[in-house]
């Protein structure tokens, strides 16, 4: 399960330190802090919802190296840091029986969000008993760690017995906690549904001490950090002392990986590329193991961040990716420039055959800057680094359709490299914050807007939903997507006055019969815009591509929308007639004014597709009768770039 990636919370600033002049969980660069509230759909506060927060404004590595998070209190309240004033975050909130929900903040308009989340569609139940050594019941807290930083809990009663309801469906596998009287639950067991026996036993310790693969001294300060070998989201971490040595008590019995990390060292990358096992394998119950840690040190980089007019920037954020191994996210490590634009960052990709890193910087007001370094070797030092930032503008305006009346609820994104989303209020109007420019070869970044589409299933990667679009629909309003090129002057803002087409609706209806005759009923129904292939629409990637004469790849077909067809075979669903402008699939190739029609019987064996499906533009219905082949379709699961609409 190299895979694990998605399934861990991982610490993002493992490598971080006050050495580094890091910014901390509790030191924001301005003092500004994102606070709010998340309550239920009755208005009640939920408590230990883990709240993240974001900003794509920063561009793609500090996308990743800072995403400060927390845990809601009793009160449902949050607090996390805001290095910027003045660009757009968002705000994940996440919660075991929950949908998740998201808000979108820029600070200088308002520090405070409130967030409401929705019962999840799906959940489950998960009882068990707790015994302990004398196999004995006992009454204790229960906790369930489940993936994506999920967690729920309970308390067993005198008998042991326990119940944990309302567990959303799609956090997969979870692993129980639990500790009482000295003893603590394995850490062995993937848990994912079904009753639950805990037996308690004896703890593991693990104890050990960090030194420097070269020389052999201590290292101080380091931070062990051991986790399940399936990484669960459970962790237990410690810091080395001045002699290099560390402690870590009461551990779950169980198969562990392990990693350090310190200011200017790093631990080789293992067989696991997120974390080291443990070559005496399992920590067994009871088990006391005593491991040495051999790290190697890190290069280092030195500079300064300065604007485009040679000027230094005080406060930027640098970023460069460090850490060899470890959730993806968490790979990258970020300083703050100090007030006279210096920094130090350290890194531990060093002596790679080409070595090649880039060193990424980003102010609000200046916007980004990337410079090449390397190649470097262990305990090297590169000074005097600089980093140019490029420009940025605030963005903000107003969309209206064609009658000159606010659009609210709209989707608006800013494309220059790293998308930022905004969302029209009431009023139609929207703002990004202060938006990065030009930098290195980009071109300048554009606006989109994306009106929303009748159950549109962009992003669909297998699964086709049962629920059919209502054949009446005539509301919202549609609007064609519109696309606007910014060429703003650096400092200067950009107040947009946007108005969208209004778009046709498209109702497609029609019935699908088989080779004799009969009505199909469970067939699954495709809507192309384009010339989908038979090479091309079986696929799940919703840019569908086909293999050219020179083996070049192209957009050749978009899915505009899917139906499942009835008892009787019949189908129906609507769609807009696309232009084709600022949509978000779709290309040079692509023909908005042909369609397919892909079908596939309930169980994917027979499918066909209708090439060159013409409706004319004074019309806006299609009716189609389509009879499905006898014979099989090919089969592509060996084929590693086709999916499957299953």
């Amino acid at each position: 399960m190299r895979t694990i990636a998605i399934f861990v919370l991982l610490l993002l600033e493992a490598f971080s330190s006050a050495a580094d002049n890091a910014i901390g969980a509790d030191r924001p660069a301005d003092g500004a802090r994102i606070s709010g509230r998340v309550l239920d759909q009755k208005g009640q506060p939920i408590n230990d919802a883990l709240v993240q927060v974001q900003s794509s404004a920063m561009g793609q590595s500090l996308w990743w190296a800072f995403e400060p998070q927390t845990r809601t209190d009793a009160d449902g309240r949050f607090s996390v840091p805001a290095p910027f004033r003045d660009i757009r975050y968002s705000i994940r909130v996440t919660k075991t029986g929950c949908a998740d929900a998201t808000a979108g903040l820029i600070p200088e308009k308002g520090d405070f969000v409130s967030v409401t989340l929705n019962p999840a569609f799906k959940t489950k139940n998960i009882r068990g008993r707790v015994l302990d050594v004398k196999n004995e019941p006992v009454s204790t807290k229960v906790v369930l760690i489940g993936e994506y930083g999920l967690r729920a809990s309970t308390e067993s009663n005198e008998k042991g017995e326990f119940s944990l309801g309302n567990i959303s469906d799609y956090i997969g596998q979870t692993v129980p906690l639990v500790r009482a009287h000295g003893q603590v639950s394995r850490m062995d067991n993937i848990i994912r549904d079904g009753d639950l026996e805990i037996s308690l036993c004896a703890p593991a310790h693990l104890k050990g001490v960090v030194r420097d693969k070269v020389d052999g001294k201590p290292v101080p300060g380091a931070t062990i950090t051991i986790q399940p070998w399936f990484a669960s989201g459970f962790s237990m971490e410690t810091t080395s002392n001045k002699d290099g040595t560390f402690d870590i008590e009461g551990i779950p019995p169980g198969k562990y990986v392990y990693r350090a990390a310190a200011p200017a060292h790093f631990l080789p990358a293992g067989s696991w590329d997120w974390g080291r096992e443990f070559v005496e394998g399992p920590l067994a119950s009871g088990e006391t193991r005593s491991v040495t840690i051999e790290m190697q040190r890190t290069a280092t980089v030195k500079g300064q961040v300065v604007d485009l007019e040679g000027h230094l920037v005080p406060g930027a954020l640098v970023c460069i990716q460090s850490v060899l191994m470890g959730d993806y996210r968490s790979e990258y490590r970020y300083v703050a420039a100090d007030e006279r634009g210096r920094f130090t960052i350290n890194t531990a990709h060093v002596s790679f055959s080409d070595g090649k890193l880039w060193l990424a910087a980003y102010s609000s007001e200046q916007g980004i800057g990337m410079t090449e370094v390397g190649p470097l070797i262990s305990g090297q030092v590169a000074e005097d680094v600089v980093v140019k930032l490029g420009s940025a503008a605030r963005v903000r305006g107003t969309l209206a359709d064609p009658q000159g009346r606010p659009i609210k609820d709209f989707a608006c994104v800013v494309d220059y490299g790293y998308p930022i989303y905004e969302t029209t209020d009431e009023h139609g109007q929207f703002d990004f914050g202060l938006v990065p420019l030009h930098f290195g070869a980009r071109p300048p970044p554009s606006v989109t807007f994306m009106p929303p589409r009748p159950y549109r299933l962009l992003g669909l990667l297998g699964g086709v939903p049962e629920a059919a679009q209502k054949p009446d629909e005539t509301e919202p309003q549609y609007y064609q997507y519109k696309r606007v090129k910014l060429e703003p002057k650096p400092g200067n803002d950009v107040n947009l006055a946007v108005t969208l087409e209004s778009a046709q609706l498209l109702e497609l209806t029609g019935t699908i019969l088989d080779s004799q005759q009969r009505p199909v009923s469970g067939a699954k129904v495709y809507l192309f815009t384009g010339d989908a292939t038979d090479a091309t629409w079986l696929t799940a990637v919703p840019s569908f591509r086909d293999t050219g004469s020179r083996g070049e790849y192209f957009i050749s077909a978009t899915l505009l929308n899917s139906a499942v067809a009835d008892e009787h075979g019949h189908f129906k669903f609507l769609a807009v007639r696309e232009k084709g402008e600022g949509m978000p699939m779709g290309g040079p190739n692509t023909d908005w004014k042909k369609y397919c029609v892909g079908v596939r019987s309930a169980d994917s064996k027979r499918g066909k597709l209708v090439r060159e499906v013409v409706v004319p533009e004074d019309k806006n219905q299609l009716d189609l009768t389509i009879n499905l082949p006898d014979l099989a379709l090919p089969d592509r699961s060996k084929d590693p770039a086709a999916g499957d609409f299953r």
